[in-house]
């Protein structure tokens, strides 16, 4: 259990994309946005997108990255870029945030997760189809 959870914290998720393209990506959510990180993910899932469930919940703990501003102009200027539309469209909507992943040591998968609500209400890493070349 992490020491938020037992803290008593709301319980965030996570999910640990990985090759996304510009290496992995790790964003996480309150379990307040499960239903929506739902919808998501049935998206990046009917794209073929596979998540595991990992088997130490909050193991995968990480800090919000945050990037210093000098100036309130600097605040508009910056986006972060994500090289996956759907996966953008989360983080751009609010839904989650993206998370600097915290080295945890050997990380256990315990199975897939078949559905989109069971990949949504744990921890997960995706993994993307492969792709022919």
């Amino acid at each position: 259990m992490s020491d938020a959870m037992a803290a008593g914290e709301p319980r965030t998720n996570s999910m640990t994309i990985l090759s996304l393209g510009h290496g992995d990506l790790t964003i996480e959510w309150d379990e307040g946005n499960n239903e929506a990180m739902t919808a998501q993910i049935q998206v990046l899932m009917d794209k073929g997108v596979t998540f595991f469930k990992v088997e130490d919940q909050g193991k995968i703990r990480k800090k919000l990255v945050g990037t210093p501003i000098a100036s309130a102009t600097e605040a508009t200027d910056r986006k972060l870029m994500i090289k996956d539309a759907d996966i953008q469209k989360i983080v751009d909507s609010g839904l989650a945030d993206v998370a600097r992943f915290q080295g945890c040591g050997e990380i256990k998968t315990v199975g897939r997760a078949t559905t989109a609500a069971e990949a949504a209400a744990t921890d997960t890493v995706a993994v993307q189809p492969a792709k022919g070349g």
